[in-house]
């Protein structure tokens, strides 16, 4: 199903309820997404077990690393003169985990110059997955083109930051490329995160895409197989850039503490949130 105005068409995958392509003037924008991003490659305070919660172990248990979308319903309506709607429904679970998931909603409202309007409301099912200790971030992901490889943000830089570690960075207007927001942890685990985001951009020669919003926490990288490896040999190099958008973000901690219940994103209640996306020329 497409949505096409002067000099763009967006195409959405109904198997899957995501955007397949973002062509601007012929130029293709995106390439996957937005889909739910609620897992992160495990940071130290989450497989360490310091404090006996072992939240990697839980977060593997329930499939937070492996979910699949399942699209209930797709509807499209017109609300307004030069606008269309898009309502997608859908439950996200792991296969192999039964009774658990994620009841997930996004409506895309995109008006004639392209921009959309994306709200997102998203809330845990069934007792196991309500009662993780957290959720490492609620959220979407983007695979966007290989080429867009600089990152400008309008919040807390220029190094990363997180909601209980982001005092020595401050808010301004930074930029950089995306290899350079990638640190090599041994074992590689989540990083380059910047919180109190007002507005994010990744974008090459031909284009970018803009994400704006409230205090948001955004993120980009090149390995998304990174939560499975032990060593910096072990990444995999994408064939593209993936963006990561959260609404909330879990803190991380300390040795031997674990995170502090404020800065925790809590697994059972529910969650909304609201961007705007706009192509970049």
């Amino acid at each position: 199903m497409s949505v096409k105005g002067g000099k763009f068409r967006y195409s959405f995958d109904r198997s899957t309820g995501t955007l397949s392509s973002m062509k601007i003037g012929g130029v293709e924008h995106a390439v996957d997404g937005p889909r739910l991003d609620v897992f992160r490659a495990p940071i130290g305070n989450e497989w360490a077990n310091w404090s006996g919660v072992d939240p990697e172990r839980k977060f593997r248990d329930m499939g937070l690393d492996r979910l699949a979308t399942h699209v209930r319903s797709l509807d499209v309506s017109s609300p307004s003169s030069g606008e269309v709607r898009v309502v997608v429904d859908t439950d996200v679970t792991a296969p192999d985990v039964a009774g658990n998931g994620f009841d997930s909603r996004w409506t895309y409202t995109i008006d004639d110059s392209g921009t959309i309007r994306l709200d997102h409301e998203v809330e845990a099912y069934g007792e196991k997955m309500r009662s993780l200790p957290w959720l490492p971030r609620v959220g979407f992901s983007m695979r966007l083109p290989e080429s867009f490889g600089t990152l400008d943000w309008y919040g807390r830089g220029p190094g990363e930051s997180y909601p209980d570690r982001k005092d020595a960075q401050h808010i301004g207007r930074w930029s950089g490329t995306v290899d350079e927001q990638w640190f090599d942890y041994l074992p590689p685990q989540d990083n380059g995160v910047k919180v109190d985001t007002s507005w994010a951009s990744l974008s090459g020669e031909r284009g970018g895409l803009l994400v704006s919003g409230d205090s948001l926490a955004v993120s980009a990288d090149r390995f998304s197989n990174a939560e499975r490896t032990d060593f910096a040999w072990q990444l995999r190099r994408d064939p593209f850039v993936t963006f990561h958008v959260s609404a909330d973000m879990t803190g991380l901690g300390d040795t031997p503490n674990s995170v502090r219940e404020q800065y925790r994103v809590r697994a059972d209640r529910p969650h909304s949130y609201s961007v705007t996306l706009r192509p970049v020329k």
